[in-house]
């Protein structure tokens, strides 16, 4: 993260033949190793993925706001990021939430009643019945303190191996009710200017930024220079040493938001 002591919120598809980078989409409300489990919908088309607790940059406060923490603490969230039938991605934050802050380091252990497609991915067209237990969650690491990065506070002693088992249980309910909430952060629009450019390019930001990371690929994915710029919505990309052709440019906003566009370098 080029010194930014931040997670990374991009996520990835992966398919039998390979992966493919969901762009224009970050996942806010997870951020560290979870308890987890998936649901898979064939008469639908529809994924979701369960993220049990956990550590996250974003939480929800008791008055439903979306609030960032750059400290990354822990946090009772359980949170769903979806995929529909047309590819598009959604996350939601569930009106339930762990008792206490845990989930992070955990695992799901799912019931040998469950159907499967296989050991990761639950069948839902054959989830049976109103209120389905689908597992549990053991181990990891669980806060019973009410600070939310005891570890900052200099209270690590605080934290402890988590000694319970969570049964975890599917209550019918459409993700899509008024009781959760779906999560969508503005985005800041990227832009060059020129595009083509010779010598330098104009990185243009619809507000300002703390900071943003550029990488440019070309074809091959050979990296022909990163720049990082701080504090502002316009910056200057120098380009002068790169060969003329067509690349990929990415970027890296405020250490969390990921996009990339086609730039072209002339003679």
């Amino acid at each position: 993260m080029m010194n930014d002591a931040r997670p990374f919120r991009n996520i990835s598809s992966i398919q039998v033949n390979g992966f493919t980078d969901i762009r224009d989409f970050n996942q806010n409300l997870a951020n560290y190793q979870c308890a987890h489990f998936g649901l898979y919908s064939p008469s639908q088309d529809l994924m979701q993925e369960f993220f049990l607790g956990g550590m996250a940059e974003y939480y929800l406060n008791p008055q439903g706001e979306l609030v960032r923490d750059p400290l990354v603490p822990f946090v009772k969230t359980i949170s769903c990021v979806q995929r529909d039938k047309s590819g598009q991605y959604t996350e939601f934050a569930l009106r339930d939430t762990m008792p206490l802050f845990m989930g992070s380091n955990s695992e799901f252990i799912p019931s040998n009643r469950i159907p499967f497609f296989n050991e990761e991915i639950i069948d839902a067209d054959r989830l049976l019945g109103d209120t389905i237990h689908l597992g549990w969650v053991i181990g990891g690491i669980v806060n019973p303190a009410s600070r939310l990065h005891p570890w900052q506070d200099s209270l690590p002693e605080t934290t402890n191996a988590n000694p319970w088992i969570s049964d975890i249980f599917l209550i019918r309910q459409s993700i899509n009710s008024v009781h959760d909430k779906k999560i969508i952060l503005p985005r800041i629009s990227v832009t060059c200017n020129p595009n083509p450019c010779r010598h330098f390019g104009n990185i243009a930001l619809s507000q300002e930024v703390e900071s943003i990371s550029i990488w440019l690929l070309d074809n091959s994915g050979r990296l022909h220079t990163f720049q990082k710029f701080r504090n502002g919505n316009s910056f200057s990309l120098d380009t002068r040493t790169i060969p003329a052709g067509n690349y990929r440019l990415s970027y890296l906003v405020n250490g969390s938001q990921y996009g990339s566009f086609l730039l072209q370098i002339g003679e």
